[in-house]
């Protein structure tokens, strides 16, 4: 069993492991628009390959500022605008359910249930669908055996097949 309450830290890191694979593919996309740009400019090709360039730049711009100065300012707003967030929340599993219990009520879900999980450092995601999960702060855990414990089960998600390694 774990027990806790969320702060807007650990909403932000469940927004940014979220957003991650989103981020990294445009980030990749964006680097081989720039790689492009630059082959281009070693032909006769230039203004084109220029055109490219400052497209990739421009993206990668968007995305750090997004990252690094959007996303905080939008989860601290969501957090604060979410009563559900601010409560005490207690957690328990065996092999066949997570239970969760907080001021406004209780839920019991079979792990098949959660379509996929991910985790950091900080979090572990439990997806209800690819746009809805639950968050579980690792600070909540009382070591690594019990977060062993929880991510061995979590991997039952999607029926064991639709499981996301975890991106730590």
């Amino acid at each position: 069993m774990i027990s806790g309450q969320l702060t807007e830290e650990d909403f932000l890191a469940a927004q940014r492991l979220y957003r991650q694979r989103c981020a990294r593919g445009a980030i990749v996309i964006l680097l081989i628009v720039a790689a492009a740009g630059v082959a281009l400019l070693l032909t006769t090709w230039q203004r084109i390959g220029i055109g490219l360039l400052c497209i990739a730049v421009g993206g990668l711009l968007g995305e750090t500022i997004q990252s690094r100065l959007l996303l905080p300012r939008q989860a601290r707003r969501l957090f604060r605008q979410c009563a559900a967030y601010r409560q005490p929340f207690q957690y328990s599993w065996d092999e066949d359910y997570l239970s969760v219990t907080c001021e406004s009520g209780n839920a019991r879900r079979r792990w098949s249930d959660y379509v996929k999980y991910r985790e950091n450092d900080r979090v572990f995601l439990l997806y209800h669908a690819d746009n809805l999960f639950e968050m579980l702060p690792k600070a909540w855990f009382s070591g690594a055996e019990q977060m062993a414990g929880l991510r061995r089960l979590a991997a039952k998600a999607g029926g064991g097949s639709n499981a996301v390694a975890p991106a730590i």
